[in-house]
């Protein structure tokens, strides 16, 4: 009751309790416990059947509208001083805050609610034997692919062992993850490297947690979708005066409960790639303030957005890009258009142009400073990307995603170039290290469409920096003068030359590689098997478009 007592704000008539928590209620009332079966279509779900024993889980529930999800207040309480003895395990209490977990969910143990937001429990010979081969390019012959391509990626292509060598690799990283689960809702257990990982030393010394995550439940969209606590994403103060912190959170309710700095969010990064990304889900009406909070801080130039608002009848996501105050913050829209992705696909994406810059009344108070308060405040221009042509656990096209890719950099170069022209950093703030600057990703529950668009724009980044390098070196003065060009003889190409001078780069299955890295930063990047290979096929194109570009066919 005294829990309950927290949740008061925001909360209209009488609380009330279920008194002895659900188990007490399904023996006592069975007639009002609805074990029927329900098809679930989120991002985060696997499309797999309820299971036979008819549980109830959490990935079982269909998110309702989020009036239902968001009326809820959050606890702002942290865990203090905790220390779990070896024999002891993490158990979600029968109510979460902010909404309630069966007691049916957790009989085999409290992993088993968000098991349900990757394909643990699918079986490795079924996944096997139903892989199927990728889509390739027409004209994509196999000399190209055994002239050109590199080994990583002909073992893919070759249609004989292509599909189940994917699918093995796919069912590792889902193992792999299944591992830092149950150490994340075990004892806090650090989990095992997989074998297959870069530097397995890195990962063994995380500790995989979710606890600000479960602890102001509300504030997700989803139920079983919470961000690792090592790489969460925190609301930032915004405009404090040395030595205060203030959030937007501080200027909507000064005389409340203390702020809390959660924020459904990821930083997302990977090795060798300088992109930096920040996945997240797609915002709630009660979360619009603290997304645009999160945007002007890290002065974030460009937001992905790859879900529609609605689908099959189900709120994806809520309309956070209306113009308006959104707590301290005033948001503009410059511009809006429609922007061919395809000619093959006939898809379009929208590009929209925002200005984000303090209130007046912010300003006037001074919380961004004494200079701006003098005159203009600071203003950051950003771009939005909105590609609707994506559906919840189905496939986008190769070519799609590599538009998508490509117009994101043109939009990041856009920017940096309104901000030399103006004499510098136009908006001062977070992204002033020297690195990329972060670049927001979403869709519904921000891991699957997200985690498929940063797998392909890293691993295109990475392959498209190797060619470049060896091209160059290929075609320096000295080469050619050390080496005459022949025309009448084929290319070498890069990928073959870098291998034969002992780089081990060439031989790493770059697509496996980068989704196991995302996975250690955030629950189901790249959620199913379908999204795993499109990944594939996204890079296969895009290096015979280049192989094409530049004169090697």
């Amino acid at each position: 009751m005294f829990t309950l007592l927290k949740f008061h704000k925001g909360v209209k008539g009488n609380i009330s309790f279920l008194r002895g928590g659900f188990a007490v209620f399904e023996s006592t009332q069975p007639q009002f416990v609805d074990k029927t079966p329900v098809a679930v279509d989120d991002d985060f779900n696997n499309g797999a059947a309820v299971s036979s024993d008819n549980d109830v889980t959490i990935s079982n529930l269909r998110n309702t509208d989020s009036a239902n999800l968001t009326s809820h207040s959050y606890s702002n309480s942290q865990p203090h001083n905790l220390k779990l003895k070896s024999s002891q395990t993490f158990s979600f209490p029968p109510v979460l805050t902010g909404f309630s977990l069966p007691a049916s969910a957790t009989k085999d143990g409290p992993m088993k609610p968000f098991a349900s937001s990757v394909n643990h429990f699918m079986n490795h010979d079924d996944l096997i034997e139903g892989a199927s081969p990728i889509d390739l390019p027409r004209d994509l012959s196999m000399d190209e692919v055994s002239g050109y391509f590199p080994h990583w990626l002909q073992a893919v292509i070759d249609p004989a062992t292509g599909p189940r060598t994917i699918a093995r690799r796919f069912y590792d990283i889902e193992q792999s993850e299944k591992l830092r689960l149950q150490g994340a809702f075990s004892r806090g257990l650090r989990s095992e490297p997989s074998p297959l990982q870069d530097n397995p030393g890195d990962q063994a010394e995380i500790k995989y947690s979710f606890f600000a995550g479960v602890e102001l439940g509300s504030k997700n969209r989803y139920h079983n979708i919470f961000p690792y606590d090592h790489t969460r994403v925190k609301l930032p103060g915004i405009g404090a005066a040395p030595g205060q912190k203030l959030s937007l959170i501080e200027l909507q309710e000064p005389d409340l409960n203390p702020p809390s700095d959660y924020f459904n969010a990821s930083y997302i990064t990977t090795q060798d790639v300088a992109l930096r990304y920040i996945a997240t889900q797609g915002p709630l009406p009660d979360t619009f303030a603290d997304f645009w909070n999160v945007v002007w801080a890290k002065r974030v130039p460009v937001i992905v957005m790859l879900t529609t608002e609605v689908e099959g009848g189900t709120t994806k996501c809520h309309k956070y890009w209306v113009p308006g105050i959104y707590g301290a913050l005033s948001l503009t829209k410059v511009s809006s258009e429609r922007v061919l992705l395809s000619e093959r696909t006939g898809s379009t994406v929208t590009l929209r142009k925002f200005v984000l810059e303090p209130t007046a009344v912010a300003l006037a108070s001074g919380m961004f400073g004494p200079e701006a308060a003098k005159g203009q405040g600071p203003r950051h221009v950003l771009y939005q990307l909105h590609y609707t042509e994506w559906p919840d656990l189905g496939s986008s096209s190769p070519e799609d995603l590599l538009a998508l890719c490509r117009i994101k950099n043109e939009c990041m170069q856009q920017h940096a170039r309104t901000a030399r022209e103006q004499g510098g950093s136009a908006t001062p703030g977070d992204n002033d290290d020297g690195e990329s600057p972060w670049v927001v990703v979403h869709c519904s529950a921000g891991c699957g469409r997200t985690g498929t668009f940063c797998t392909v724009d890293s691993v295109i980044h990475l392959l498209e920096k190797q060619f470049n390098q060896v091209t160059a070196a290929a075609d320096a003065p000295s080469s050619r003068d050390n080496h005459p060009v022949n025309d009448a003889a084929p290319r070498i190409s890069p990928f073959h030359v870098a291998q034969a001078e002992g780089d081990p780069f060439e031989s790493k299955d770059l697509v496996y590689r980068t989704v196991h890295n995302f996975r250690c930063q955030r629950l189901a990047m790249v959620q199913i098997l379908r999204q795993y290979e499109l990944c594939y096929e996204a890079v296969i194109l895009w290096m015979h478009e280049q192989f094409k570009i530049n004169g090697y066919l």
